[in-house]
């Protein structure tokens, strides 16, 4: 549990897709160690700030526009929140199914890289003087990444905009840190939620090859994004959560259908100029 005078406000963390299975199962875990917990996401874009059953505050907030970013600034100062931590649990597969890169339309390339690396950057940007004037000596970003940064699973753009991340980092740590605000990344692998069993992806494959031959669950990513906020001594770091898959990353359906090594499913050759 935290430690606070008991007339002083508990430290603020705000979760960038709130709305989502990381952050349903990180704000809890939050609260339960002392923490205001601010939720921000799209999903509460048709209602004014507001409250879930659970007692926690809700904001609109689209990470991927900077309009609503200085709109959300300008909210929280209104009612008096001082934000100590931001938590961006923001992404997600755009590109579909097994296709490669050479049938992935430039409007798709486009939506992946604003979801997956503008989403992540606006916010350290718009939201950075606004931490810098909030008081006490821990206060830090934690951006949620992931293994296709640097591994392949045949998706090559979310891979670049995962990449991005891992090359924003290191630069921003060091102009953060002049003003006490840390940055760091979680890295997690294939993690089974709602959204991620939509997309074509052969988990058991995955947590066979994972070298502790399963895959992380949401609890164990919140975890991770809980030792960001804490290891004060910490910034600029990548922290993989992914039981060991990128130890041995298992091959892609496409890859394998390239080769022609999967039965019933159509060999796949290199598109020709």
């Amino acid at each position: 549990m935290l430690e606070h005078r008991a007339n002083e406000k508990p430290p603020a963390v705000l979760i960038i897709g709130g709305d989502g299975s990381i952050g349903q199962v990180l704000a809890p875990k939050l609260a339960d160690l002392g923490y205001e917990v601010i939720l921000g996401d799209k999903a509460f874009a048709d209602s004014k700030p507001g409250k879930t059953p659970a007692g926690f505050a809700t904001y609109p907030l689209d990470a991927t526009s900077p309009a609503s970013l200085r709109t959300f600034r300008k909210s929280i100062e209104k009612d008096g929140i001082a934000l100590s931590h931001v938590v961006n649990a923001v992404g997600g597969l755009c590109e579909t199914g097994l296709t490669d890169m050479f049938k992935t339309s430039a409007k798709e390339i486009t939506r992946t890289i604003k979801l997956n690396l503008l989403s992540q950057i606006y916010p350290v940007r718009y939201l950075g003087r606004h931490l810098m004037q909030t008081p006490g000596t821990n206060k830090s970003f934690t951006l949620v990444s992931s293994i296709n940064a640097f591994t392949g699973y045949s998706i090559p753009f979310y891979s670049a905009a995962k990449r991005g991340l891992s090359g924003f980092l290191s630069p921003a740590a060091m102009d953060l840190g002049q003003y006490g605000i840390r940055i760091n990344s979680v890295v997690p692998g294939s993690v089974v939620t709602p959204e991620t069993l939509r997309q074509p992806k052969n988990f058991a494959d995955r947590a066979a090859a994972a070298a502790l031959k399963r895959l992380c669950a949401p609890e164990e990513v919140a975890d991770g994004i809980i030792a960001c906020i804490q290891l004060t001594g910490m910034t600029g770091r990548e922290i993989v959560i992914d039981a060991g898959q990128s130890v041995n990353p298992a091959e892609s359906l496409f890859d394998q259908a390239r080769r022609g090594t999967v039965p019933g499913l159509k060999r796949q050759r290199r598109p020709t100029r």
